[in-house]
């Protein structure tokens, strides 16, 4: 790999490199230094490092149960993505485009045999059509609600900010990992994990990361693999018995 930088190309207007110079920090440092780890942002949850190191998993043992976290598409935009887990290692991801529950519901059957998850392991994302997903299901699988309170009494303005400050921190540690070699879907999914920030973070009240609208508007798309890898803390913080509640 060879780095080169705006200022090495003798045939870019001035104009250009001076309207660089006047971008943000995060975005000076990348597009004119070439410093493309660079971040500064105190609200950050992963760092690039912990990034690369999920996607290169040496260090985490398939153990415990298996596990199936679902993103469902909202009304036959965006994709869904469903991932499944041997413990905290991501052992095999699908995505569907646009396409009907039966479709989405086949798949989720043909990997919970594949895999041998039980109805009791398995969550969805219920808010919108992913309802709809879960009533169909037989045994019924978890319905995970994004605005819901957060579980246990802690102090998050939800139970998404929950389980997505507590998914970061566990990365960060190295206490999770996903086998994947795509090399789109490495790139989609760091760039998602990049923009988990926390919200207001100078103000005291319940922890809240920023809302998905925000991280639309930075990547263009909705974050459906962060999503279907922060559902995945659900199960370390359910209340006892709470299968077949909703």
């Amino acid at each position: 790999f060879i780095q080169a930088l705006p200022k090495d190309n003798p045939h870019l207007h001035p104009s250009y490199l001076k309207s660089l110079l006047q971008l943000d920090k995060n975005s000076k440092q990348r597009l004119y230094y070439g410093n493309w780890e660079y971040d500064d942002d105190p609200s950050t949850l992963i760092d690039q490092d912990s990034i690369i190191d999920y996607f290169n998993p040496i260090h985490i043992k398939r153990e415990g149960q298996k596990y199936m976290t679902i993103d469902v598409a909202r009304m036959g935009k965006d994709k869904t993505v469903l991932r499944v887990w041997h413990g905290w290692l991501v052992i095999d991801r699908f995505e569907i485009a646009k396409s009907g529950l039966d479709v989405v519901l086949e798949k989720l059957y043909e990997l919970q045999r594949k895999h041998g998850v039980s109805a009791s392991n398995v969550i969805a994302d219920e808010d919108g059509v992913g309802g709809g997903l879960i009533d169909f299901t037989k045994p019924k699988i978890n319905g995970f609600v994004n605005n819901s309170k957060a579980l246990n009494g802690e102090n998050y303005d939800n139970l998404k900010s929950q389980c997505s400050i507590l998914m970061a921190k566990k990365i960060v540690l190295k206490e999770v990992g996903e086998i994947c070699n795509d090399g789109n879907v490495r790139d989609i999914t760091s760039e998602e994990m990049e923009q988990i920030k926390m919200k207001d973070i100078d103000k005291d009240g319940r922890l809240s990361i920023i809302p998905k609208d925000k991280i639309k508007e930075m990547i263009g798309r909705s974050p459906d693999e962060w999503d279907s890898i922060m559902m995945r803390y659900w199960f370390e913080i359910k209340p006892i018995g709470n299968y077949g509640i909703r």
